[in-house]
């Protein structure tokens, strides 16, 4: 039997905007006689927040309580949360940024110096996380498996001094020195005056399309530490940023609910009800991904959205760019502005194929994003003072330059569920599983021995070993000027996920830690082919000058609706000094 669309209306029920088709079909003996046709209502499930919307009733909605009343009960079923469950939400770890410069590893640590980078690092990157007592349950590795690595005692006391040494320099005093020059950036603002001060919610939303409530999730979801206190503090924000990718696209119509929607609900959430100004703009790309490319379906693709409270001055409208790689969802969508006190910013989100090929995709990408927003007759990044870069990135695992990370923690605890006890050594499936398993152990252990593993295997963080066989994923970043990236091992990897995976059991108490997540919910596929997963949803800066981008929290929302999990990012913009000096005067 094939089925082709003859003809689509649009027609709009009890404000959610609903599409029908006339599908016809027909069978191989029956062609090509006129087919049978009938009518087939889709419901686009994007549903307008009420404009009467009030704070608690977002919280109640957002945080899975009992509604009380009739109207209540109607929001739960109308824009509640898609997964059906109250959404749980981990917190990055305190130390939540990294340099892009490129430093060589070393390689020939001391033994001793182990202990003192372990302890080391477990005092200056703790984190409130309550301590989690190991319950893994391991597995010999199955005869028939061919193992992936011998493993030697030396050689993982010596990587781990190596590796803890790398993200002690690259991360915890990166992060310290950024934090000690923004507090010293504040005290050197006028009175009176701050920084601008950026939230962007990052989600690529596989072939479905977010609703207005997933958006404003950080504003009205409970901290997973505070209680009764939002994720990020709206009224400390006061521009915000989504960027989707591989989203259905929205209709014209659609687009008005997203924006009307969220400007309602920022407003509900705010002491200070002062947002007023909001820009959509979706990728104008004609191929889609997986079933979208196929030609009768919309092409599915990615956008940006901005909202901004009217205490905003900015020198004319924001403008939107954007670039497609070959007419692909692949590629970028941003938008542009020049803001009082901070100078020109763009903020763009990107979708970065993980094809490999002559030149690197991320490469293409932003030379395209400096050509289609830089400056006529420049078509250059440093036309901005500031630019954020939020999206997939597509930096997967690279099991082959990750030997010796794989090599050396295989014969040390909590890694050592899966080894061969015959060879000591342990196959690439499990190796993943082990660091599925490494989740339930204790703070402690976890911050010493698997953050600088994952940091190791991170793509987005340059390599040595990357480097010398030309696959370092960081080359083209710092060649466009970008000078760090934001890191989350405490969240699990970003993809891939069991989509509509539900993370509470029937009758459970609804709380949910990235333990219980990533032992329910991380897709098999992630543990059958650990090249296929990674950190891949990042956001990445670059500053001109003397200008300041810094990155105050990140955290995970556990949204399995997609096999991305979307992130949220607060950053603290500066303008240059040279910049204030001229417009006090």
């Amino acid at each position: 039997m094939q089925l082709f669309f003859k003809r689509q209306y649009k027609v709009v029920l009890s404000a959610r905007l609903t599409t029908l088709y006339e599908v016809c079909y027909c069978r191989p003996t029956d062609c090509p006689t006129p087919p049978c046709c009938l009518l087939l209502f889709v419901f686009a499930g994007l549903s307008r927040i009420p404009s009467d919307i009030t704070k608690e009733e977002l919280w109640l909605v957002a945080n899975g309580l009992t509604p009380t009343s009739e109207r209540e009960e109607t929001l739960v079923k109308t824009f509640g949360s898609k997964p059906g469950y109250p959404v749980p939400v981990t917190a990055c770890e305190a130390h939540r940024e990294a340099s892009l410069s490129f430093v060589p590893l070393s390689r020939q640590p001391s033994v001793a110096s182990t202990t003192a980078s372990e302890a080391g690092l477990e005092d200056v990157d703790a984190i409130r996380v309550p301590d989690e007592t190991p319950t893994a349950s391991g597995g010999l590795m199955e005869s028939d498996e061919t193992p992936l690595l011998q493993t030697s005692q030396d050689t993982a006391e010596s990587l781990l001094a190596a590796v803890h040494a790398e993200y002690h320099s690259r991360v915890v005093q990166f992060s310290q020195k950024k934090s000690a020059e923004r507090e010293q950036r504040s005290r050197d603002l006028p009175s009176g005056t701050g920084p601008l001060r950026v939230a962007i919610f990052q989600w690529n939303t596989e072939l479905f399309k977010p609703t207005p409530f997933e958006f404003l999730l950080p504003f009205c979801r409970e901290h997973p530490f505070e209680k009764g206190k939002p994720v990020i503090d709206l009224d400390n924000i006061d521009m915000f940023f989504v960027t989707v990718q591989e989203n259905n696209r929205y209709s014209p119509p659609e687009e008005a609910i997203l924006r009307d929607s969220v400007l309602d609900g920022l407003n509900a959430i705010s002491i200070t009800p002062t947002w007023t100004l909001s820009g959509v703009r979706q990728l104008n790309n004609t191929r889609g991904t997986m079933l979208r490319s196929l030609r009768f379906f919309t092409p599915n693709t990615q956008a940006i959205m901005w909202f901004a409270r009217d205490t905003v001055e900015m020198t004319g409208a924001p403008e939107f760019c954007m670039g497609s790689i070959e007419s692909s969802e692949k590629g970028f969508v941003g938008v542009k502005m020049t803001v009082a006190g901070v100078g020109k910013v763009l903020i763009a989100g990107i979708h970065v194929t993980h094809k490999r090929s002559n030149t690197p995709p991320v490469s293409q990408v932003l030379s395209m994003m400096a050509e289609n927003c830089g400056g006529e007759g420049t078509g250059s990044l440093d036309d901005f003072d500031i630019v954020l870069v939020a999206g997939d990135f597509n930096a997967r695992l690279n099991m082959k330059t990750s030997e010796e990370v794989l090599t050396g923690v295989s014969g040390l605890s909590p890694f050592t569920n899966y080894l061969d006890s015959e060879g000591g050594s342990i196959s690439g499936k499990n190796f993943m599983r082990s660091l599925q398993e490494s989740y339930e152990t204790k703070e402690s252990l976890f911050q010493r021995r698997v953050v600088p593993v994952l940091f190791m295997m991170d793509s987005m963080i340059p390599n040595p070993g990357r480097e010398e066989l030309g696959q370092d994923f960081t080359v083209a970043l710092r060649e466009a000027g970008f000078s760090s990236v934001n890191v989350c091992y405490r969240g699990g990897f970003s993809y891939p996920w069991s989509k509509d995976c539900r993370p509470y059991r029937d009758g459970e108490v609804i709380t949910a830690t990235i333990t219980s997540m990533m032992k329910r919910c991380f897709s098999p596929s992630g543990l059958e082919r650990p090249q296929g997963t990674g950190f891949l949803d990042r956001v990445i800066i670059r500053a001109k000058g003397d200008a300041g981008a810094f990155l105050m929290s990140t955290y995970v929302y556990h949204n399995t609706r997609s096999d991305h999990i979307p992130f949220s990012f607060v950053v603290h913009l500066f303008g240059s000094r040279i910049n204030s000096v001229v417009q006090e005067s």
